[in-house]
């Protein structure tokens, strides 16, 4: 609790308010003090580049495949691309889920607080 003795003592957010404007003037907005630190984007950059083209080569599969099941007859030939659809289909799951627990690379993030 906030005492009389303690009317001479500065938070950490004083400190912080007071070194910002003293370093950066007038551009000193006091906001930065409730941001985020962000991590490097590059590991999950590199990490989501072969499941997007992984994405994009499966969708490109499940076109064809969706062609040459308009074009096929014979209920063992349907069965038969409709049973690589569904591969297709499944693989496509796997690979957004995988996207999805490696996560997104936002520009930035600033999360204000209101008092």
């Amino acid at each position: 609790m906030y005492d009389k003795s303690m009317k001479d003592d500065y938070t950490l957010f004083d400190a912080f308010n007071f070194l910002g404007i003293h370093l950066y003037g007038p551009e000193w907005t006091g906001y930065e003090v409730l941001c985020e630190r962000e991590e490097d984007p590059a590991p999950t950059i590199e990490a989501r580049a072969p499941l997007l083209e992984e994405v994009e080569r499966l969708a490109t599969q499940y076109s064809v495949k969706n062609r040459e099941l308009k074009e096929v007859e014979g209920r063992e030939e349907i069965r038969w691309v409709n049973n690589e659809i569904e591969n297709l289909r499944r693989r496509q799951n796997e690979v957004h889920h995988q996207r999805h627990i490696i996560g997104d690379v936002h520009i930035s993030k600033v999360k204000v607080v209101f008092f």
